[in-house]
């Protein structure tokens, strides 16, 4: 072997030899079934009494928030090196079922902190965050969580890390305290909605309540959760909505000192709190149709446009999508035939101040975008109007 080609041979072994033993500090790859992932980490966290939650500092909430930023710009880099610092991993999980790549934080085992998993969608096409704050002290709420997550498209899961009573002064009730890691991503993750998934049980003080109690904290809920109910209550169950005239019966469900609700609701967020009844939770099919009714009533149509259907045979005003939303929404109507079709928004005053929608329209179902980036945050109401029916319904805008 020549000299030339001796050094140039002894040249790419260094090369190569360097290239693998250099730290990479990149999140690790894992793909499987995240619900199945997700079981795993709820069964290590810290359970009912042990007093393992670690409270963590400002300090600590700071460099958490960082990862979070970090996360949301989708700037992957040095998250796995920083993260470890607090015995957390970065993992880009593929969700096999799907195909769908997330990316994961998590703690390792043994858990030391109990600070939560939280999982990002960089595709998620709902502005939406699923929460789990008990996932063993409200049983398989973790589980109903996870697949909503997955069914809504949601962006962002955030799951507690450790049992709602692991410490004795409260201290780990993530819905309940705001010195956590959790409230912090609820902060942090600023999506437009969150939905936070809890269970209990028809028994004692809660003995005849509906099979679901939904709530944004306040005695005035909006209209989507009423939405929410019916929906619920077409999957055969009974449901109630949280407000001023159901105080008196639902009371024990308001979630009116939930943290998170109570940031999102002075940050013009929305929040829903649904309360499920152990069998919603615990059997298979009846979870299923609990996830059904949340994915009909907050994700939005397929497609907009108009679909000359000849099956429809009546009138319908089927609501807007989103709701609250910001700067625009989906209206969908149904007309039996063709003709006029008129569509106002009005402010609270009655002053109308937009017509989406004046003239001549098929027969079939219609979803009409309309934009509000010249009106101010408020209650609005929408009518559709042809030569037999006028419908009205009501929409928030916040900005």
């Amino acid at each position: 072997m020549s000299r030339r080609k001796f050094h140039r041979l002894t040249i790419v072994c260094f090369v190569t030899l360097m290239s693998v033993a250099a730290p990479v500090h990149s999140q690790t790859l894992m793909n499987g079934d995240i619900v199945q992932f997700i079981k795993t980490i709820r069964e290590a966290m810290p359970d009912m009494g042990t007093n393992k939650f670690f409270i963590p500092t400002n300090a600590h909430l700071n460099f958490f928030d960082t990862l979070f930023i970090d996360l949301k710009k989708k700037e992957y880099g040095t998250i796995a090196a920083r993260a470890s610092q607090y015995g957390y991993a970065f993992i880009r999980y593929v969700h096999t079922a799907t195909g769908e790549t997330l990316y994961v934080l998590k703690e390792n085992t043994p858990v030391l902190r109990g600070w939560g998993t939280y999982i990002f969608d960089p595709t998620g096409a709902n502005d939406l965050t699923i929460e789990a704050p008990h996932p063993i002290w409200d049983t398989n709420s973790w589980e109903l969580a996870i697949r909503l997550f997955l069914r809504t498209d949601a962006r962002w899961f955030l799951m507690a890390g450790t049992h709602r009573y692991s410490n004795s002064d409260s201290s780990s009730d993530m819905a309940h305290v705001t010195q956590s890691v959790f409230h912090m991503a609820h902060k942090r993750t600023g999506t437009s909605r969150s939905i936070q998934i809890h269970g209990f049980s028809k028994t004692g003080s809660n003995a005849g309540y509906p099979d679901v109690v939904i709530s944004n904290g306040t005695q005035s809920p909006p209209s989507i959760l009423f939405s929410l109910s019916a929906s619920y209550s077409g999957k055969g169950f009974t449901s109630g909505v949280f407000s001023s005239t159901t105080y008196a019966d639902l009371k024990n469900l308001g979630a009116t000192t939930n943290k998170q609700g109570q940031w999102s609701n002075s940050n013009g967020k929305l929040f829903v709190h649904i309360e499920h009844d152990n069998p919603l939770r615990t059997n298979q099919t009846k979870q299923a149709q609990s996830i059904e009714a949340v994915y009909e009533t907050f994700t939005p149509p397929a497609s907009a446009g108009t679909v000359n259907d000849a099956t429809v045979s009546h009138f319908a005003l089927h609501g807007n999508f989103p709701n609250p939303f910001n700067p625009s929404t989906t209206i969908r109507f149904s007309v039996p035939q063709t003709g006029l079709v008129r569509l106002t928004v009005t402010d609270v005053t009655g002053r109308e101040v937009a017509v989406p929608v004046d003239g001549m329209m098929e027969r079939g179902d219609h979803a009409v975008r309309f934009s509000a980036e010249n009106l101010t945050s408020g209650l609005y109401f929408y009518t559709v109007t042809t030569h037999t029916h006028t419908r009205t319904m009501r929409m928030v805008l916040i900005k």
